[in-house]
């Protein structure tokens, strides 16, 4: 017998995740953190970066200050967690393409 995707829709609906701590809105979200958590993204050139944004904020006052960096901040995690997950969708494409040609 096989499964119909609308069967696993409806597990999933049915059976959410609750097996771990965090406040997480999705497994995707979840799989993310727990990533980033063991594999440090920080490279010398984003270090480089940083500091050189530091120094022309440094520059304003901290209110500006606090602002254009937790902008800047958020700006960086939106374009991570968009380039993890399309990550994780090329990679299941992939699969799916070897799987059909082993």
């Amino acid at each position: 017998m096989s499964t119909q995707i609308s069967q696993v829709f409806d597990y999933l609906d049915t059976h959410p995740i609750k097996q771990h701590s965090g406040d997480f809105i999705s497994l995707l979200e979840l799989l993310h953190t727990a990533y980033v958590e063991t594999n440090s993204i920080d490279t010398v050139v984003i270090k480089e970066k940083f500091r050189q944004m530091d120094t022309i904020l440094s520059k304003l006052s901290l209110k500006e200050n606090d602002q254009i960096f937790s902008l800047a901040c958020d700006l960086c995690l939106e374009y991570e967690h968009s380039a993890f997950a399309h990550g994780i969708s090329v990679g299941m494409h992939l699969m799916t393409e070897l799987n059909s040609i082993i």
